[in-house]
């Protein structure tokens, strides 16, 4: 007879899908498909490839790597090797230079694999392809789930950043490793900082600390995503409500502070073409309780030219 399928849901639920950073990484004109680290959100993933397979706008676009095809990497895995990568941890720095977070939720399998088929990439469409890739090993834990929880770009002279990882000389600096994406081959070289990696590439940020000066503000804030911006132009960011001393430093760096409801009531204007910094306060409410911010939320398919 017929026996019911064991748990609640013949479709599991996909409670983590609003976060649409991670389940793809769109990189120019192509995309890398990510491979999740939590089975809770395995077909998110999957869904993701079958958008960019089957959708009209999307179908044709080039795929940089899929981990879970192995003609990408020619290897069957098992875990705990299986390749794991999150578009949380990956950064588009500039056109000629990604970042990608060694994390709680991305393994150095897939960091290897990334840095192949980028170099394969470039190989293939040089002028379309990053010129590095810089490996960012951040402490695994959950507070620091992906790259973006501890560095966005606000600017493109600036970043928010939790300095004890970022900028400090602590037991929590994240180490940096530099792939070369114009060799076709080659080990990655140790540098001596993330920002100082960047500015060897002309990508020169003033870190903005999230939570202030204050230790204890930059823990708080930084658990409720006071690092985790998301910039619809340069200069121009969204960021959550409830991360007060994190705005207060905005606000002393030139950053105007605008609350989203007085634009959505004419209050307030952005206009984006005048390049005034801006910070637009997004009201939060629970959303932080889930581990994702305003960069973790949206995933852009196409950027203009900065």
């Amino acid at each position: 007879g017929f026996r019911p399928a064991v748990g609640l849901y013949v479709q599991p639920p996909l409670p983590n899908w609003c976060f649409q950073r991670d389940p793809q990484i769109v990189i120019g004109p192509a995309v890398t498909f990510s491979a999740m680290a939590s089975p809770a959100r395995h077909l998110e993933a999957l869904l993701a490839r079958v958008l960019f397979r089957f959708h009209p706008d999307l179908a044709g676009t080039p795929v940089i790597l899929d981990p879970l095809d192995t003609a990408h990497h020619g290897h069957l895995f098992t875990d705990p090797q299986l390749p794991r990568l999150e578009g949380g941890d990956l950064l588009l720095c500039s056109p000629r230079v990604l970042a990608v977070g060694l994390s709680e939720r991305t393994n150095r399998t897939a960091v290897l694999h990334l840095a192949r088929s980028l170099r394969r990439w470039k190989r293939e469409r040089d002028e379309e392809a990053p010129d590095a890739l810089l490996a960012v090993e951040i402490p695994r834990r959950r507070a620091y789930m992906h790259l973006d929880t501890l560095v966005t770009l606000a600017d493109s002279d600036a970043c928010l950043a939790y300095p004890p990882v970022i900028v400090g000389d602590g037991p929590e600096r994240a180490r940096v490793w530099e792939f070369n994406l114009r060799a076709d081959e080659g080990e990655a070289v140790a540098r001596d900082g993330f920002l100082e990696a960047l500015r060897g590439h002309g990508v020169d940020l003033e870190p903005i600390p999230c939570g202030g000066a204050d230790p204890l503000f930059q823990q708080r804030e930084q658990w409720t995503d006071g690092a985790n911006a998301l910039a619809i132009a340069p200069g121009v960011i969204l960021l959550y409500d409830r991360n007060a001393r994190t705005a207060d430093v905005l606000s002393a760096r030139g950053f105007r502070v605008v609350a989203a409801t007085d634009l959505l009531l004419g209050r307030e204007e952005v206009d984006l073409e005048r390049r005034e910094r801006t910070c637009v306060l997004l009201p939060s409410h629970e959303l932080a309780r889930a581990r994702g911010g305003p960069h973790c939320l949206s995933h852009p398919l196409l950027r203009d030219p900065v």
